[in-house]
């Protein structure tokens, strides 16, 4: 299992170190080409792009939800993901 991880990126790979991997204590090694990695996490963005859709739609359709109601939660739920909450408010 990779706990706390160093990442060493290359041209076409990328390598994930466990900490006793970078120690040079026989920790795991675990190599991924890029492409695939790369796939895979667009695959995921499409997916959210999906539950998202199906969430919008449910809430004007079923629960007769708003708009500006679904812009302000989409707004709050960006905002407390933002490193820095303060930067995220209009100005």
């Amino acid at each position: 299992m990779l706990s706390e991880h160093r990442t060493l990126g290359m041209r076409n790979r990328i390598i994930l170190l466990d900490d006793n991997a970078a120690a040079g204590t026989g920790g795991q090694l675990v190599t991924d080409d890029l492409a695939s990695l790369r796939a895979a996490l667009a695959m995921r963005v499409a997916a959210c792009w999906d539950r998202l859709d199906d969430a919008v739609s449910e809430l004007v359709a079923l629960h007769e939800v708003t708009d500006d109601v679904i812009v302000e939660r989409v707004r709050l739920a960006i905002a407390a993901e933002s490193p820095n909450p303060a930067s995220s408010e209009p100005a």
